[in-house]
């Protein structure tokens, strides 16, 4: 007792910190959720009043699918849409879908085929000609590479 007399606010500190250490161990969850409650408060309080309100946001509805098909729709699809996007200059655009595969093109597949048999045997003997029928062949390569127009 005669600790609490000589040093009455040493005692007084080392009691609250004995209460909340025990208060931050013990987790309460009327602690938890007073503290999720002063942390919307104090978001409240500093969110710009000036913030833009003038967020969209492009949803895959049921609409669009009985309109366009089937999810997932082709790459080019997709691009064709984010062109529409970016036409109108946004600031950010954010996709919340996965693509995790290359898309299957058994055209395009073909068509690289094609291409390398035509490089390795018919190229350096059709000449000029075979030159422009290979670039034909490579600029229709860039029109089904789905892939590369959504990159």
């Amino acid at each position: 007792m005669g600790i609490l007399k000589r040093h009455p606010a040493k005692a007084l500190g080392l009691g609250i910190t004995v209460i909340f250490l025990l208060l931050g161990f013990l987790r309460m969850d009327f602690l938890d959720t007073m503290e999720l409650k002063f942390y919307d408060l104090m978001m409240e309080l500093r969110s710009d009043p000036q913030s833009p309100s003038d967020v969209v946001i492009v949803d895959i509805d049921d609409d669009s699918i009985d309109k366009l098909g089937r999810w997932p729709w082709p790459r080019s699809l997709l691009a064709q849409g984010l062109n529409k996007i970016s036409a109108g200059n946004p600031r950010v655009v954010g996709l919340n879908f996965i693509l995790s595969e290359s898309e299957e093109s058994a055209g395009l597949k073909v068509l690289r085929d094609m291409e390398a048999l035509f490089s390795k045997t018919v190229l350096d003997q059709a000449g000029e000609k075979g030159q422009i029928f290979l670039n034909a062949m490579q600029s229709a390569e860039e029109k089904l590479d789905n892939d590369k127009k959504l990159t």
